[in-house]
């Protein structure tokens, strides 16, 4: 067997839509990794509440574009 570092956790985030718990909190059982980014949050609470296909198609970018650069381990 080769060498992993994975982690297999379960993530208590409350409303499943709602993912900006898991940006905003130090809770180890909602946010194990403990990353917390308020820019993240933020795109996210305007992505959910926009109903602009033009502004959710901004947002999913600048949330994807912040997460790949500054997220330093992926939940799978």
């Amino acid at each position: 067997m080769g060498e992993y570092d994975i982690v297999i956790n379960t993530i208590d985030m409350g409303v499943k839509r709602d993912l900006t718990n898991l940006f905003i909190t130090d809770n180890a059982k909602a946010n194990p990794s403990q990353y917390q980014n308020q820019n993240i949050a933020s795109y996210l609470k305007q992505y959910i509440n926009s109903t602009s296909e033009s502004t959710k198609s901004r947002l999913a970018t600048q949330i994807n574009t912040t997460y790949a650069t500054d997220m330093p381990l992926m939940f799978l």
